[in-house]
């Protein structure tokens, strides 16, 4: 985010954008020479800002997606703040592929690669990686 494009300060959990967001993290990429790009988490029972933590080269915070960490990011008012947001599920992927059920190995069938390696090329293909 640049100065100036800084965005909103939207309060939001994660987990509540999508629902398969079970942990978010977000390592820095950029240090204290920006103003803003801070992340603060709210606290439900006290009606206050509970922690904010400040952006510096190489730091994160990893937290769970729900309710308990509603957050915002502050507006960058100078320079540029680079960050990578993670997003980690703990749920089962869906069972609705026939790459799944087909590449999943199972007690009674080994992996069944033939299937698998022709759709992770065409995947990769799409993506264009």
């Amino acid at each position: 985010t640049k100065d100036g494009n800084g965005g909103d300060r939207t309060v939001h959990c994660d987990e509540a954008s999508v629902s398969r967001f079970h942990y978010s993290g977000v390592p820095w990429l950029t240090g204290p020479e920006i103003l803003g790009g801070d992340i603060s988490f709210w606290d439900g029972q006290k009606t206050q800002w509970r922690q904010t933590i400040s952006t510096a080269v190489g730091r994160a915070v990893v937290f769970s997606s729900g309710w308990e960490n509603i957050h915002q990011v502050s507006p960058v008012r100078a320079g540029t703040r680079y960050s990578l947001p993670i997003f980690a599920s703990i749920a089962h992927p869906p069972n609705n592929s026939r790459l799944h059920t087909k590449c999943t190995q199972t007690k009674s069938q080994p992996v069944t690669w033939e299937v698998c390696e022709p759709q992770m090329a065409r995947w990769l293909e799409i993506l264009d990686l």
